[in-house]
């Protein structure tokens, strides 16, 4: 397998000012960014290319499929992809889902640049 499809990471997030975000700081770290747009579309790119991602960036709050629907589809073809879930809500919705579903972590949206980075690492680390 080629490495650098290993350091490929999937974003999923309806909102274009958040995934230019995500793209912009991933790629300053290294990583090439792959965008959907909605669960349906992620759930797509994730089954044609699930072994070439290093980790998924998935928004909760989407039209259509929300991030914990797609998380459970995720995990049903990847139980081990590290997942990093971003949400304006808090992370008290979201603690259950992270329990049950392993390397699986939360940032609350607006996040800096540094806690990003830092949170996104841990769950590469994790």
């Amino acid at each position: 397998m080629n490495d650098v499809k290993r350091d490929r990471v999937l974003i999923v997030d309806d909102e274009d000012y958040a995934r230019e975000l995500l793209i912009s700081m991933l790629e300053e770290m290294g990583f090439e960014a792959v965008i959907a747009r909605d669960g349906f579309e992620g759930l797509d790119v994730f089954s044609d290319a699930a072994a070439n991602f290093r980790a998924c960036i998935v928004d909760l709050n989407m039209p259509g499929m929300a991030g914990l629907e797609l998380l459970d589809l995720i995990r049903e073809r990847d139980t081990d992809v590290p997942v990093l879930l971003v949400s304006g809500y808090s992370r008290h919705e979201v603690r259950q889902k992270e329990a049950k579903s392993g390397n699986v972590s939360f940032l609350q949206k607006p996040f800096t640049r540094d806690q990003f980075q830092s949170a996104f690492q841990a769950r590469l680390a994790g």
